[in-house]
């Protein structure tokens, strides 16, 4: 229990309420400037995502115990920074030290929940983690919000408690698996299950840069198309929240059912249900039709990132762990999602934007067809 679910809850709503935080922060120190609050994420994000697949690479050359309790203790240092520095570029800095340990901190722990489990055992894990940090991000971002109203020194102050609970815990809590041996892809003996585990590890990692290219337009362009629409900031909070807490049901339902491992029509079916979000968001100005959209999306997102995640989790080998992979591909699909986003909503508005979105996700999908297509040739059972 404290291992895949209250740790990593504790970890994501601190992630998720300094994401609030951050750029608040920013602010109260006379900011305004929209490319510097942009210049914050995008510096942790240029950090993250390839230190992802670093420490993926070097995972069988790094003590996995030494590594996490290592962020653990860092952690708190680096909030205590956002909290006494008054200077833009040290912010600045801490943000980019602050994807250099998540970079670490996450890829790690998603390894270590799923250590000598068997698919079905690692997809109850996983589901159990994802639940976890699900529930702790929408939880964090409306505490964040409210705190954050009052006095945002305040919300600093409740991280770095929470990060040094955060020390104890995994240092109680961890040391008996991070300290045992990665036993390799024992479940994948036959060439056969090999070939469709690396299949379908590659339909997901398209399937989940693709949605989250759509995640950085939803996150970061969404609320600056909404109040041109003349909604509310509650309105939008309230979106974000039924996206947040979609995701968390979905999250759960897969654990009860095991059926939508190595799916390709599971896949597509959720990747469907992206685009059709994605096309109401672009016809509709109707709160009631966008709460349907971010349902969708929600779903959608849960869903595919449980996939990568599970078929990363089983695809490890003697050469590096995936899951690295996996949170550098996410990160690197909402990074250049924001980027693009931004250049085509200043040429054609919220309109060219979803748009851009939609059409990466069907070129995304044509992909994968043809990518299921060479496998068959080569005489791979896809499952249906």
């Amino acid at each position: 229990m404290v291992d895949i679910f209250i740790i990593p809850f504790i970890y994501a709503f601190i992630g998720a309420s300094l994401f609030i935080a951050i750029p608040l922060r920013i602010i109260d120190l006379g900011v305004i400037n929209p490319f510097i609050l942009g210049l914050a994420g995008s510096v942790f994000s240029i950090f993250y995502a390839p230190l992802c697949i670093l420490h993926s690479l070097l995972s069988n050359r790094i003590n996995k115990r030494t590594a996490i309790l290592s962020v653990s203790i860092i952690y708190p240092l680096i909030i205590l920074g956002f909290l006494l520095f008054n200077n833009i570029p040290a912010i600045i800095m801490l943000c980019g030290l602050m994807g250099i340990v998540l970079s670490m901190f996450w890829p790690t722990y998603q390894s270590h929940i799923t250590i000598r489990l068997n698919p079905a055992q690692a997809t109850h894990s996983l589901q159990a983690f994802n639940v976890a940090w699900g529930s702790a991000v929408v939880i964090g971002c409306f505490i964040g919000g409210v705190i954050s109203g009052i006095n945002i020194k305040m919300l600093f102050i409740l991280n770095l408690i929470l990060s040094f609970i955060g020390i104890y815990l995994v240092a109680k809590h961890i040391h008996n698996k991070l300290t045992d041996p990665i036993i390799g892809c024992a479940i994948q003996n036959k060439q056969s299950d090999q070939s469709q585990s690396k299949f379908f590890l590659i339909l997901a990692w398209i399937g989940v840069f693709a949605v989250f290219f759509s995640m950085g337009v939803i996150v970061w362009l969404f609320p600056k198309f909404a109040i041109d629409a003349g909604m509310s900031p509650l309105i939008i909070g309230f979106l974000r929240a039924v996206l947040g807490i979609f995701q968390v049901v979905i999250f759960f339902l897969l654990r009860l059912n095991h059926r939508w491992q190595y799916s390709f029509s599971h896949l597509f079916f959720y990747e469907f249900m992206l685009i059709s979000g994605l096309i109401i968001l672009v016809f509709s100005y109707n709160v009631m039709w966008w709460i349907l959209a971010f349902s969708l999306i929600g779903v959608s997102v849960g869903f595919l990132y449980s996939s990568s995640l599970f078929y990363s989790s089983q695809a490890r080998s003697g050469k590096s762990e995936k899951t690295g992979f996996h949170e550098a591909i996410l990160a690197s699909g909402g990074l250049l999602g924001t980027f693009l986003g931004g250049i085509i909503a200043k040429a054609f508005s919220a309109f060219g934007a979803y748009s851009m979105c939609i059409i990466f996700m069907i070129i995304c999908i044509i992909i994968q067809f043809v990518i299921r297509f060479r496998y068959e040739k080569i005489g791979l059972r896809i499952k249906d």
